[in-house]
């Protein structure tokens, strides 16, 4: 049941994310150290015809992997971080094509 309810495309995932770090972050309080964060780290993903994945090279390994990059963006104080924002990014290389495209 779980499970039938993360692959629901009608849902606004993005929305229930950013509300639900609105509601963390209010919740904090005054901190001295407050930043934005932006990452690209790249999600590794096995399968010879998973689709959805492309080369990337993932600077951590030094070399060219099969995967996803995630570009994320959040907020961190000195005692928490709140992800505001995700996006997968599939690079042109090498690409296995989407059976279907996102609805997002």
């Amino acid at each position: 049941m779980l499970y039938d309810l993360l692959n629901r495309e009608d849902l606004n995932w993005r929305k229930l994310q950013l509300y639900t770090a609105k509601k963390l972050i209010k919740q904090e309080g005054k901190s001295k150290v407050r930043a934005f964060v932006v990452d690209d780290s790249v999600k590794q993903r096995r399968g010879k015809k998973m689709p959805g994945v492309s080369s990337h090279f993932d600077h951590l390994t030094g070399r060219c992997v099969m995967g996803q990059q995630v570009l994320s963006f959040g907020y961190a104080s000195d005692s928490q971080f709140v992800p505001l924002d995700n996006e997968l990014f599939i690079s042109q290389t090498k690409a296995q094509p989407l059976t279907h495209k996102f609805k997002d």
